[in-house]
């Protein structure tokens, strides 16, 4: 279904970060950039130049996963998990030369069994803009106004959804099954090739 819903551009998936990670210790991954945040700013008016001083903090953004998982002896498995999703947007709120933060973020904690695919939850945001533009006055004449402006109407809706399918890995043939899932994914990429490949080739 996801498959599909992306062909017909109707879905982008964000990120699918995979962890591994003993029962119950806590797995973190982070994909994304680190923005520098302005925070504060003095003014030195001891001096005649007045210096500015700004203090700026780096917030994480991208993609950040944290996971605890606690497995039972029946295959289901415990996670406490904290998922945000985290971009840059320019500031209009206020005056402050610094970028803005959109944050969503989900923490929980959920049982599932090993296998299944869980949906945590879907953050939705939706914007209704109407726009009217025209000959000023004209426009607003009634009946015939219509000839002098025209008028629109935009609907834009995005909805996150989270989902994490969590596998216990018991013992060697488990491991060994995750590592060939994954090496299969990797064969359709064309890695480029090493100098050291090339040196052993020659030789």
């Amino acid at each position: 279904m996801l498959n599909l819903l992306a062909q017909d551009s109707r879905l982008n998936v964000i990120s699918s970060p995979t962890l591994m990670v003993l029962d119950n210790h806590t797995a973190e991954i982070r994909v994304g950039d680190q923005v520098p945040i302005q925070t504060s700013s003095t003014t030195n008016t001891s001096s005649d130049t007045g210096n500015v001083t700004s203090t700026i903090q780096y917030r994480d953004t991208g993609v950040l996963l944290e996971v605890t998982p606690r497995v039972n002896a029946g295959g289901m498995v415990v996670l406490d998990i904290t998922q945000e999703v985290n971009d840059v947007d320019r500031t209009t709120s206020s005056g402050i030369d610094s970028p803005t933060i959109i944050q969503r973020r989900v923490n929980t904690s959920v049982a599932v069994q090993s296998g299944e695919t869980l949906v945590l939850g879907g953050l939705i945001k939706e914007n209704n803009t109407n726009d009217g533009e025209g000959v000023p006055y004209l426009r607003h004449v009634p009946v015939v106004g219509w000839a002098f402006g025209s008028r629109g109407k935009s609907v834009q809706r995005t909805e996150l959804v989270v989902m994490i399918t969590p596998t216990a890995v018991t013992d060697t043939a488990d491991a060994r099954e995750v590592t060939r899932e994954y090496q299969n994914k990797l064969r359709g990429l064309n890695l480029p090739s090493q100098p050291m490949d090339s040196a052993k080739a020659n030789n």
